[in-house]
């Protein structure tokens, strides 16, 4: 499901990719385990679509909204949501 989330908000047409957790645990309700483990792959895809340089290094987090680098991501700071930048190439 997260994977599938991550794919289709990346897909959208725009170079500001809005994940909105909140809207997408409440659309399937878990529990708290399976909500951290969840967060824990969007993690891990924002930081494998760093390494191949797909998104901009730093993510705008929703709940203080401001900037965080990839690597200081957490399960509880982007529990509100978050931003991601799509790098855009001229090829």
């Amino acid at each position: 499901m997260v994977r599938f989330e991550f794919i289709r908000v990346f897909s959208i047409k725009s170079a500001t990719k809005h994940f909105y957790l909140p809207e997408l645990i409440q659309q399937h309700p878990v529990s708290n385990k399976r909500i951290r483990d969840m967060k824990q792959i969007f993690i891990e895809l924002i930081r494998q679509f760093d390494q191949i340089r797909l998104i901009n290094s730093k993510v705008k987090l929703m709940l203080h909204n401001n900037y965080i680098n990839i690597e200081n991501l957490s399960t509880f700071n982007i529990s509100r949501g978050f931003i991601l930048y799509e790098k855009i190439s001229n090829k």
